[in-house]
């Protein structure tokens, strides 16, 4: 059996641009996996609150894996693993020049992945408002919890418990 050429071999979302701004793993796996399909994902980073599987041992570097980092140069395995066929680009989005920025990238994407907290991009000026008003075709996936309506809305507490899988991750209007 012969396996497709992979240079002439087309992936589904070859032609879509996503926008990660996502953190931790839920949104990260998500994110990798369009990548994976062929997506043009663009994983967008605060330089004073990268994603946190930056500092997730093991690390790889000159001197092989170890527990620890050895070297400023060591990278996260767990890094290497969330954050391949990405591009990356670090933007503090509470900042005029970097919304302009955002704004930029939100005018080529076809869809923004987020798992802030709820209300936090409207707070920096960068919401699903903000992006729509930019491109109207922008779909935008929020991951949260605890939910977004009912008895496990966010309030800005936190809500102990297990997950349930109707919580929202789906697409907002």
């Amino acid at each position: 059996m012969k396996l497709p050429d992979s240079e002439t071999t087309t992936r589904p979302l070859e032609n879509v641009t996503v926008l990660d701004l996502t953190t931790a793993l839920a949104g990260p796996y998500a994110t990798f996996l369009l990548g994976s399909l062929g997506a043009r994902v663009i994983k967008i980073e605060n330089r004073w609150g990268p994603d946190s599987c930056r500092g997730n041992a093991p690390y790889l570097g000159q001197c092989g894996v170890s527990l620890s980092r050895k070297d400023e140069n060591d990278i996260s395995i767990s890094a290497l693993n969330r954050l391949r066929n990405k591009e990356a680009i670090t933007l503090n989005l509470k900042h005029a020049d970097a919304r302009e920025v955002y704004a930029d990238l939100v005018r080529k994407a076809d869809l923004v992945v987020d798992n802030f907290s709820r209300g936090t991009l409207d707070r920096m000026g960068a919401g699903y408002d903000f992006a729509r008003q930019i491109n109207h075709l922008l779909l935008h996936n929020g991951i949260r919890k605890p939910g977004r309506t009912g008895h496990r809305q966010s309030d800005g507490r936190n809500h102990p418990g297990p997950k349930r899988c109707d919580d929202d991750l789906g697409f907002t209007e």
